[in-house]
């Protein structure tokens, strides 16, 4: 897992890209961060931080904010040999490492169960958005607990998928919603992370995958031909897009992939994603593998199932692995 920093230029001229992402935080495979001004609720995006959007594929850039301190809350670390007073700064080269710190603590946590790309996965998944555009803060600012990560708060169980998908290879990722859950809303949130290959020879092209998640709510309402469920929109503003539309509005080609919708409990039965494998480069090397890794990290929220967590346990305990903490940190228990 590699994290980059965005740039320090996010006080230049706008309207001549100036004030964009600098390379190499641009890439579709890393994780580039941005600055935050603050670790208090609420926060924006730090002056000098660089801005989105990035390039298509990789429009959200930023991939998300860590603090890197501000004029009025400096970013400090430990001071250096002979000096008395711990050390003040600001910048994205700060923020960056810090986000690969909180990954590392993940990993420690949890062990090797998680792969880098999972990690990255999460914390996107995790990170805290608020009213500012996602080329101010692309999906958000991470989370500085390291409990806010490894543990599922009341209402909300997360659970993580992670393998790799040959081309035109499908596969079916249930969410584990208990069948008790008939009544209220149900907020899904879900976020994908591919690392594929890339073609420079074609800067448009640039991506050589994508995943195509095909949302199903109800296992027993089939489409018209009887096959298949029927499908319901999700990363998508609707069914049955154009493939421009596709590439343009529902970004087709990207590497990742977050979203939080809200459906009615009634609706659901057995949800799933099906999420097929696409690949656009045919004249691949020899050697060249089209396998491509990916990780999801989905959420379910209920505000009227308090024990949500304990429920997803007990019914999907031979379907899904708890994760278990290799080793025990601090962590505060809240009410």
């Amino acid at each position: 897992m590699l994290t980059i920093a965005a740039g320090n230029n996010g006080e230049l001229d706008r309207a001549s890209g100036n004030a964009r992402v600098q390379v190499p935080s641009d890439c579709v495979n890393a994780l580039a961060v941005g600055a935050a001004d603050s670790t208090r609720p609420s926060w924006r995006r730090a002056f000098y931080s660089a801005v989105g959007p990035g390039r298509c594929p990789g429009m959200v850039k930023p991939d998300v904010l860590s603090f890197g301190g501000d004029r009025q809350e400096p970013f400090f670390f430990a001071a250096p040999y002979g000096q008395s007073a711990p050390s003040m700064s600001l910048g994205t080269s700060f923020s960056s490492p810090s986000a690969l710190r909180m990954a590392a603590g993940i990993r420690a946590h949890f062990g090797s169960v998680l792969s880098p790309l999972a990690l990255k996965a999460l914390l996107v998944h995790c990170a805290e958005d608020n009213a500012q555009d996602t080329t101010e803060r692309g999906w958000g600012r991470l989370p500085s607990d390291l409990e806010d990560y490894v543990t599922c708060p009341p209402h909300t169980a997360r659970v993580v998928y992670q393998g790799w998908l040959k081309p035109k290879q499908t596969v079916r990722m249930f969410l584990p919603l208990p069948e008790t859950v008939t009544t209220g809303d149900v907020q899904i949130t879900a976020t994908y992370c591919i690392a594929c290959p890339t073609d420079p020879r074609a800067p448009r092209n640039y991506t050589t995958s994508a995943f195509e998640p095909t949302f199903r709510p109800h296992m027993e309402r089939l489409s018209p031909s009887g096959k298949v469920p029927k499908s319901d929109s999700f990363f998508q503003a609707r069914d049955y897009m154009s493939e421009q539309e596709l590439r343009s509005d529902a970004h087709k080609w990207e590497t990742v992939k977050h979203k939080t919708a809200v459906f009615k409990a009634e609706r659901l039965h057995r949800p799933a994603f099906d999420v097929r494998h696409v690949f656009r480069l045919d004249d691949l090397p020899p050697d060249a593998d089209p396998e491509v890794a990916y990780a999801l990290v989905l959420s379910l929220k209920t505000p009227a199932v308090p024990d949500l967590y304990d429920q997803v346990v007990r019914t999907w305990s031979s379907r899904l692995e708890i994760l278990q903490p290799v080793i025990d940190i601090p962590i505060t228990l809240r009410p």
